[in-house]
């Protein structure tokens, strides 16, 4: 163990909003680095959610605000969605642990990086934050049949 940290995988945790660009940018590197590295999207959690669920006071539910003519959605987190999110990164540690790399695709809201931080200790992780302009979300939400 140098420095530390345990010989196991590598993390990458790509964190931004929706429609910013994770997954594209998670395809791209898994096609640029030699070594293989697993994508872990946090929507793939989130489907795992009964349909029901969906948008439920247990799990996660979304409120649209409207500001100045936008759209604003706010998320909250009920004991189900906050259990399931705690799966994951527990479950990202657990597939670190095993010599997996990962490319996390994530979406860090309010105290999430302390359950991050905590749980992946042991392992080296790279954090990128991904950004865009307003215009350029905005667009890419309308193409998905978002806006």
């Amino acid at each position: 163990m140098a420095g530390g940290l345990q010989q196991a995988g590598r993390i990458v945790v790509l964190n931004g909003i929706g429609s910013v660009g994770k997954s594209s940018v998670a395809k791209a590197l898994q096609g640029l680095i030699t070594e293989p590295f697993l994508h872990v999207q946090m929507d793939a959690f989130l489907d795992m959610l009964p349909a029901v669920y969906q948008d439920h006071p247990d799990a996660f539910s979304y409120e649209t605000n409207y500001e100045e003519g936008k759209a604003l959605v706010a998320i909250r987190g009920g004991p189900l969605g906050e259990r399931l999110m705690r799966g994951m990164i527990k479950a990202i540690a657990a597939m670190a642990a095993e010599g997996n790399s990962m490319i996390v695709d994530e979406v860090m809201d309010g105290g999430k990086w302390q359950s991050y931080a905590a749980a992946l200790s042991k392992f080296k992780v790279q954090v990128v934050g991904l950004f865009a302009p307003l215009e350029v979300l905005e667009a890419r939400e309308r193409a998905r049949g978002i806006a």
